[in-house]
């Protein structure tokens, strides 16, 4: 297992494309910055920048994380070599979820430590309660990456269709899933708000804004953690029983 884990994440963290995507992203972070430094600089308006980009990180770094830990690796059938070598499917779908809980994290400690380092140089007078909204921005996007992972990944083993975890995911990270089931229970046949305050993505959202305000529900944080127990459980248990494709 974790020869297997070592050797995926060197594949990945060496493919170029994914690298140039990633300073791509970091250029566009240090230009937002310096943009805001010569217009309008203060410890809130860099705080509200910080709010901003950290919401757009589950959406396009997600996204192109979510396409080098699985899609590739699916397309590439090693998942099919590992289990061929003794590996368990459920091993091999917890060494996936460890790859993306360890390339999110090093990516989103990559963009924070940008953040901080442009907010320490060009003195952005951060106050402690600036800095622990950061950081709750920052745990709120490696949330919703983890979250929406699992439940992407689910309709993969389902359908054993890589592209349409990623267009799943997508959607979800951009809020178009949301936006369709507010739809859906904003019909007569539903008129049911309870609905949309379950869903994962509002979840998150809900539970932000507390942590922001000082507090935390520790039943919504249950909630949340159940939303990714539940979707990879369900995930190696439709694997455990699913027939391998033959090439």
């Amino acid at each position: 297992m974790r020869n297997y884990l070592d050797a995926d994440l060197s594949r990945i963290l060496r493919r170029i494309p994914y690298l140039v995507v990633g300073g791509l992203i970091a250029l566009a972070e240090i230009a937002g910055i310096v943009r805001l430094y010569l217009t309008d600089w203060s410890g809130v308006s860099f705080s509200s920048f910080s709010y901003t980009f950290m919401q757009m990180m589950p959406v396009l770094p997600g996204l192109v994380l979510y396409v080098a830990v699985y899609n590739e690796d699916m397309r590439a059938r090693t998942w099919y070599q590992a289990i061929a070598r003794g590996m368990t499917r459920t091993k091999v779908l917890f060494v996936k979820l460890i790859e993306m809980v360890l390339i999110s994290l090093l990516f989103m400690a990559f963009y924070s430590a940008i953040l901080f380092l442009f907010g320490g140089i060009l003195d952005a007078d951060l106050d402690g309660q600036m800095v622990a909204n950061i950081v709750v921005y920052i745990t709120t996007a490696a949330t919703q990456i983890l979250g929406y992972t699992c439940i992407a990944n689910f309709f993969v083993i389902v359908f054993s269709n890589p592209g349409l975890g990623a267009i799943l995911y997508l959607l979800l990270s951009a809020g178009i899933v949301e936006r369709i089931l507010s739809v859906i229970a904003g019909l007569p046949q539903f008129q049911s708000q309870e609905l949309m305050d379950m869903t994962f993505r509002s979840l998150i959202e809900t539970g932000s804004k507390e942590l922001l305000a000082g507090g935390a529900n520790p039943f919504r944080i249950l909630l949340i953690l159940g939303y990714i127990v539940v979707f990879f459980t369900a995930s190696a248990i439709v694997y455990s029983r699913k027939e391998l494709p033959v090439r």
